[in-house]
């Protein structure tokens, strides 16, 4: 999917196509981010989305490592710029395949990714960041977060992001996130 030029308007449904995520505080600092999506692809499609490196680059960051508890999982995001962002990197925590996957990461703390079966034979995941952040980076983190699981929705339909064109296809999308989860932390 691409916004291009002048597809800004087009955007607009994507902004509300699901809800906002929440945010909890927590002690020490912490926040919990916390989002929920249903896709209509099975939960070992979604699995294998979240977990598995050759998939992860198709919606979220490049990956190195493998979903095996203990071992290394190492994250590098490509909508980085003007500079590449650099390798951020993680362990996983719990790997129960077509369940939890949950990681650290330099970077974004706790990462876990809790899928369900739902009933129309799709999969609902419940996304959770744990981390610590600076009031004013919590709308910023909000808004990539909600975006990357826009970005797994367009990935399940065979519709992977092209990273190289990111900044003019989905940056005015990420704004608005931003102003949304900005105005909803304001109020909140």
């Amino acid at each position: 999917m691409s916004a291009g030029d002048g597809g800004v308007s087009r955007l607009q449904p994507l902004v509300n196509r699901h809800p906002l995520g929440t945010v909890t505080e927590r002690p020490g600092g912490m926040v919990s981010l916390e989002f929920e999506r249903d896709y209509l692809h099975d939960v070992h499609e979604v699995w294998r989305m979240v977990s598995d490196p050759a998939y992860t680059a198709r919606w979220w960051a490049q990956a190195r490592g493998e979903a095996r508890e203990g071992a290394t999982f190492d994250l590098h995001w490509l909508n980085g710029r003007p500079d590449p962002l650099p390798w951020w990197e993680g362990t996983v925590l719990t790997a129960h395949e077509d369940a939890v996957f949950a990681i650290t990461n330099s970077e974004h703390g706790r990462l876990t990714f809790d899928l369900a079966a739902a009933n129309d034979g799709g999969a609902r995941l419940r996304f959770t960041d744990e981390v610590a952040l600076a009031p004013l980076e919590v709308a910023t983190v909000m808004a990539g977060w909600h975006l990357h699981l826009e970005h797994l929705h367009d990935a399940l339909d065979g519709h992977p992001v092209r990273w190289e064109t990111w900044w003019d296809d989905w940056y005015p999308l990420w704004e608005r996130l931003n102003a949304r989860y900005e105005s909803q932390l304001l109020s909140g």
